[in-house]
């Protein structure tokens, strides 16, 4: 239905306001008519009702259609206003229209006043409309000049002709820079014939382009672009113009490629975690193997002595080899945790090299292969201040690694000092070269990496956790050193380390000898109380005091050996504490003896006797107020060694233990 015209007509004669009215309803089929004679009425029908047009007579009491028309153009601009008037001469006629009125009507030519109306209402249309584009462009302007993407307009020849300010903030170019240009200006390589071809091909068709460009800015910095070009077409239909819509993809570029980069670490470390379950189940089952078939074998009634004596040393070497195998996985995993700290203690180093060389020897032996050690006259008194602890294992992955992959020849252990660190500091360089297999190019890839070996041949050829070089790198990181390697495949490789933590010591008038203990006799009216909570470790550690000859009381945790060494002080020659217990550990159970004995003469010597066996657990036990400290698994020779510091032997009249 046609939407009906509003009128409102200010006059003061009411008969000419039924003529008007009556006029107007011969050309308007809808209308709605208002009248108003005076100020007041006239106000509150402007601001109560949607007027479409005014009629006004010219000259009325109190209030003229001067006066009106201005309060009209002041407030309510947008209503075409009319003046319809009987005295109107032509000079206010002409300063009403100047003044804003958009036409007049002499009463006595009603006849012009249908024509008058319908114009000025059409013009009033064509205003709302024109003033609606307005506001679009507006905002499209205002769109554009503030949008967070760039946006470009360009000629059908590619010239620039119009960019936002986003574009000269991303580019870096200013507007005067861009206009005029082509949008190449901003290309950090060439885009291929083919591409540019397809691109044009689809602009100049009509259609809409979009990919990803590699620029560059005004200052050499390049970016990528997602990058959307649309033809401008006129009312024809002719393309006219391209708009190009940019957005800087850089951020989404680097993570999609950080992305990419940690699904591929992810795979490899799903292949490795895969490698590492293989590993470690082949290198724990083929020692267990070993355990589980010659523990049976020994205790077959139907195979003699003789044979059986020639199983043990190979059910101690299936032992030893599950214990280093379970040592390296723990080793890795403090590492990594950054659980392994440095506790540094003075250690004579020309002697534990000597340690160390005994323990290989029969590795060496029975692959015929010598283990020689080199150390210079004036270098054998070196004494070092590291950990202990992590040297040996240092050395002894670095020894056992060239052990495994020498098959003849010689394993040869270099020590020498390479200079001054700094001041009361110098240099150790210790050198451990093989004649072995050597590094392939591809082992040197990996070859400090954890569970890696050069190929499945090797692994499965010479065995190994793969984490041997692994651990002695980290630790000598821990110890502020530095670690390297030089290789000529198949013929062998020599593995360095430097260590910038010793102190020199004057030399001794002679050299000390370090003689592995023998097993010793030893001698004690009381017993030794062993407090320990695995069945098996209590059966072991009792034959092993029996063949000592001593004896023991065993009770299970540290709760129970407190009760006992606080009623019967005095009764126990001295004790072996283990840490992990239930209901009490050793180390609490430990300050407990300690805080009983406070003030008194009574002193028990408590050994540690734990399978915690890193330095800085040796310190915790110290701290709680044990003695000493014997880490398991424990050989004879080693606890025989141990409780001599402490007890007299058997073929000695007495002696004074020495304070640890």
């Amino acid at each position: 239905m046609e939407k009906s015209m509003i009128v409102l007509h200010l006059e003061d004669n009411e008969a000419d306001s039924v003529l008007i009215r009556h006029e107007i309803g011969k050309g308007f089929s809808g209308m709605e008519y208002y009248f108003a004679d005076n100020e007041v009425d006239f106000i509150r029908l402007l601001e109560e009702k949607k007027i479409d047009i005014i009629l006004s007579d010219y000259e009325l009491a109190g209030f003229s259609g001067s006066d009106a028309l201005q309060l009209v153009k002041t407030r309510f601009p947008q209503i075409p206003f009319i003046f319809v008037s009987g005295v109107m001469g032509e000079d206010a006629a002409i300063a009403s229209m100047l003044d804003g009125a958009v036409d007049y009507v002499i009463k006595s030519k009603m006849k012009r006043l249908i024509p008058a109306m319908k114009r000025a209402l059409h013009e009033a249309e064509l205003l709302r409309e024109k003033e609606l584009i307005d506001e679009e462009r507006r905002k499209l302007s205002r769109a554009v000049e503030q949008s967070s993407v760039s946006i470009l307009i360009t000629n059908i020849e590619g010239y620039i002709e119009y960019v936002n300010p986003k574009t000269c903030e991303v580019t870096g170019y200013t507007r005067e820079e861009l206009i005029g240009n082509k949008p190449h200006i901003f290309q950090a390589s060439e885009v291929s014939r083919a591409d540019y071809k397809h691109m044009w091909d689809h602009l100049t068709a009509g259609k809409e382009w979009h990919g990803e460009l590699r620029n560059k800015r005004k200052n050499g910095e390049v970016w990528w672009e997602s990058v959307s070009i649309s033809p401008v077409f006129n009312q024809q239909g002719v393309i006219t113009n391209y708009v190009a819509i940019k957005e800087d993809i850089t951020r989404q570029k680097e993570m999609i490629k950080e992305l990419q980069l940690a699904k591929e670490r992810a795979e490899a470390s799903d292949r490795l975690k895969t490698a590492f379950l293989r590993n470690i189940s082949h290198e724990l089952r083929t020692p267990l193997t070993g355990i589980i078939n010659y523990s049976s074998l020994l205790v077959e009634p139907d195979i003699p002595d003789e044979e059986k004596r020639e199983y043990i040393p190979l059910l101690k070497a299936s032992g030893e080899r599950f214990l280093n195998t379970m040592t390296d996985y723990i080793d890795i995993s403090l590492i990594g945790t950054g659980n392994v700290k440095v506790v540094k203690r003075e250690i004579h180093v020309f002697n534990e090299l000597k340690d160390l060389r005994g323990d290989f020897t029969d590795a060496c032996n029975q692959k015929g292969i010598s283990l020689k050690t080199d150390v210079l006259e004036k270098d054998e008194s070196i004494i070092l201040l590291t950990d202990p602890e992590l040297f040996r294992k240092i050395m002894f992955h670095l020894l056992d690694n060239a052990i495994k992959f020498t098959e003849k020849g010689a394993v040869r252990l270099q020590v020498s000092t390479a200079g001054l660190a700094a001041e009361g500091v110098i240099n150790v360089r210790f050198e451990v070269s093989d004649t072995g297999i050597g590094i392939s190019d591809k082992a040197r890839a990996i070859l400090f990496e954890p569970f890696t070996q050069a190929d499945g041949s090797v692994t499965r050829k010479y065995g190994g956790t793969g984490l041997g070089l692994v651990i002695a790198s980290r630790l000598v990181d821990l110890m502020k050193g530095q670690i390297g390697y030089s290789s000529i495949e198949g013929a062998g490789a020599t593995f360095w380390f430097i260590v910038p933590l010793a102190i020199p010591r004057p030399a001794a008038t002679s050299r000390p000898k370090m003689v592995k203990p023998a097993v010793m006799q030893l001698r004690s009216e009381k017993p030794i109380l062993l407090v320990e909570d695995n069945p098996t470790n209590v059966a072991v550690t009792t034959h092993m005091l029996r063949t000592l000859g001593l004896q023991a009381t065993a009770v299970e945790n540290g709760r129970l050996a407190f009760n006992l060494l606080k009623d019967h002080a005095g009764e126990y020659a001295l004790v072996l504490m283990d840490v992990h217990m239930p209901e009490m550990d050793g180390l609490s159970a430990t300050r407990l003896v300690r805080e009983h004995e406070a003030g008194a003469s009574q002193h028990t010597t408590i050994i540690a006797f734990t399978a915690f066996a890193m330095s800085s657990d040796r310190d915790a036990c110290l701290a709680a107020g044990m003695d000493d400290y014997i880490s398991k698994p424990v050989t004879l020779s080693t606890l025989s060694n141990v409780l001599a510091r402490w007890l007299p032997r058997a073929d000695a009249d007495n002696a004074n233990p020495p304070v640890c």
